[in-house]
């Protein structure tokens, strides 16, 4: 479902800061403060031969480059 979203907003050329902001309910120029106050990102180290995971995540992941 997230795909479909993600895919449905690339083709109404609605940016993720405009579609963050709308849903938050504050100006865009506000969202990347939001982001750095509220979120955290994580990286993992995958083990030796985890590639095929590693290639579901990033299909998942980043759709738009995959197509």
């Amino acid at each position: 479902r997230i795909l479909v979203q993600g895919q449905r907003g690339r083709e109404r050329g609605e940016s993720i800061r405009g579609r963050l902001a709308e849903h938050l309910d504050i100006s865009e120029s506000k969202v990347a403060k939001y982001l750095q106050e509220h979120c955290a990102v994580r990286w993992l180290q995958l083990d030796e031969g985890a590639s095929h995971f590693a290639h579901f995540a990033v299909a998942l992941l980043r759709p738009a480059l995959n197509e």
